[in-house]
């Protein structure tokens, strides 16, 4: 994958953000302090309840007013977080459209009965991407006629494609769903979040005309995903041993193949951050090929900004 040029910037992200306003202020409080940085990615409470490829405009009223002005702000742009999966909805155009096409993966290999799991959000039912019928779907939700508010200013982070279900065995997708052609799940498990990623890069390049090249980050792969997304390691700590291992995962990923590749600066999971591994993170993690920060719901804020001097010192 030839990424687009802001790429190889700096992504700022965290699963907190749940208003427009707020996604604004931070936008311009990195302006402020005088530090760059080329996305701002937000968590699924843009959406209206956890359905993909729609918006909740009680949190988010104008998503392309909310792009222009991160456009504003330095040419910044917008990385959402979505899943694959569809909520159950016999009134959500999507779960009507893929239950009619029979997109979804269902109870066993031999069935047609529709596979449906449940966490706290509710009831769900997931895409089966290796059908490339449902891939080609899922891509063409990525169009701008489609996905009413997205612009060619809007990107998107690949979650919970391990697959992950709440609640399930390991976490998981049971072993013994069907995919398209008889295929149990087992069989494809560790491909379906590079499946996800090939129909999203697939959506990317068709939303529009003149083919600007895609933009996804991916917490789900496998050999091949290199083509598609950049990978983000998965859920870390804020710890210094996790710092270390960042170096070598990322090391052993490029080996691999795998090159644009990098950790949460600062961790991801809710313990709070000193000082000085924040300052030595971010000055580790300039040299990771993707710079990130991302951060549970529940965890403190990460801003730089937030820890005083040396860490928001401005930078020429």
């Amino acid at each position: 994958m030839m990424p687009p040029l802001f790429a190889l910037g700096y992504h700022h992200a965290h699963r907190g953000y749940g208003k427009m306003d707020e996604l604004l202020n931070v936008s311009a409080a990195f302006l402020q302090a005088q530090i760059p940085v080329d996305t701002l990615g937000i968590g699924l409470h843009y959406m209206r309840g956890k359905r993909i490829f729609t918006w909740n405009l009680t949190r988010f009223s104008n998503p392309v007013r909310l792009q222009d002005e991160l456009w504003r702000h330095g040419g910044r742009f917008m990385v959402l977080s979505t899943v694959p999966y569809v909520r159950v909805d016999p009134r959500f155009s999507l779960y009507i459209e893929g239950k009619r096409h029979e997109y979804f993966v269902r109870t066993h290999a031999e069935s047609e009965e529709i596979f449906i799991g449940f966490s706290e959000s509710g009831a769900n039912v997931w895409i089966d991407f290796l059908d490339s019928r449902a891939r080609h779907w899922y891509g063409g939700l990525m169009k701008y006629k489609r996905f009413l508010g997205s612009t060619n200013h809007t990107f998107f982070s690949l979650e919970e494609n391990e697959p992950f279900l709440q609640g399930g065995l390991r976490g998981t997708l049971p072993m013994d769903v069907g995919h398209r052609g008889a295929v149990p799940h087992e069989v494809i498990h560790n491909l379906y979040g590079m499946l996800h990623a090939m129909a999203a890069y697939g959506g990317q390049l068709r939303r529009t005309q003149f083919y600007r090249r895609p933009f996804l980050i991916t917490q789900s792969y496998f050999a091949g995903t290199q083509r598609h997304a950049a990978v983000r390691l998965g859920y870390n700590a804020a710890s210094w041993e996790h710092l270390r291992s960042s170096v070598e995962l990322c090391l052993a990923h490029s080996i691999a193949g795998i090159s644009f590749v990098g950790a949460d600066v600062g961790g991801f999971y809710f313990q709070n951050v000193e000082e000085e591994l924040l300052v030595r993170w971010y000055q580790l993690a300039v040299f990771y090929p993707l710079f990130c920060t991302d951060a549970n719901e529940n965890a403190p804020l990460r801003e730089v900004w937030r820890f005083g001097a040396p860490c928001a010192r401005p930078h020429s």
